[in-house]
């Protein structure tokens, strides 16, 4: 598979105050052009005498498909306060996603284009993501946490919350030849499971599943 692709992105940072500032920023989607090549073999095993060749393997004949993707369009804002002193900051952000504007495209085969658009336009929905923390410094000593929300990109009205809930925590030291750092991670989802499917909707039914995967994380080192 080979692919070229171009997008465009800006962004500004505005100080409101001597404590706070506000960004802005757009990414454009990302025009791809990608072409896939498939190749592939055939193997004949000879059944008694019912077949005499001399070869064992026919390779076809090189397949490609050319195609165009539009990846989503991207919208971010968020601000930045220092406490007094400069002891720390927090930030929060909201950033756009149009999962929904999604494209895919082939000229020679229209019937294919408007079978995936059709699918994009059915299973994907733009998302909101949100993002709060912040991070205290007291004299070697540093404590943060923050809070990450990503919006379920898919359009499906079942019930199931397939949005990320991540929480993180930490609080380090850090001196001038070392440093010490500890960390918590949360990350809580939901998710539906079909073990199987019958004709009739009525005779089976899917599990759904609060999903939480908590990491935790130590970190030593030294400086040089």
């Amino acid at each position: 598979m080979q692919g070229t692709g171009i997008n465009i992105g800006i962004g500004g940072i505005y100080r409101a105050t001597e404590d706070l500032n506000i960004g802005l920023s757009l990414t454009s989607p990302t025009l791809m052009r990608n072409r896939e090549t498939a190749l592939s073999t055939i193997s004949i095993t000879p059944n008694g005498d019912a077949v005499e060749t001399n070869f064992t393997t026919i390779n076809t004949s090189p397949n490609e498909f050319n195609y165009r993707m539009t990846s989503p369009l991207r919208a971010n804002v968020g601000g930045a306060y220092f406490l007094p002193n400069r002891i720390g900051v927090i930030n929060a952000e909201v950033e756009y996603v149009g999962y929904g504007r999604m494209g895919i495209k082939n000229k020679e085969f229209t019937a294919w284009t408007t079978e995936q658009q059709s699918a994009i336009n059915q299973v994907y929905n733009d998302a909101i993501n949100l993002k709060i923390g912040g991070e205290v410094r007291l004299g070697p000593a540093r404590l943060r946490a923050g809070f990450n929300k990503l919006g379920n990109p898919l359009e499906v009205n079942d019930g199931v919350d397939r949005s990320l809930s991540i929480l993180t925590a930490g609080a380090g030291l850090r001196f001038k030849r070392f440093f010490a750092d500890f960390a918590v991670n949360s990350v809580k989802t939901q998710y539906s499971l079909t073990p199987y499917e019958l004709v009739n909707v009525t005779d089976f039914s899917s599990v759904l599943i609060d999903s939480r995967k908590t990491t935790l994380s130590l970190s030593l080192g030294t400086f040089f």
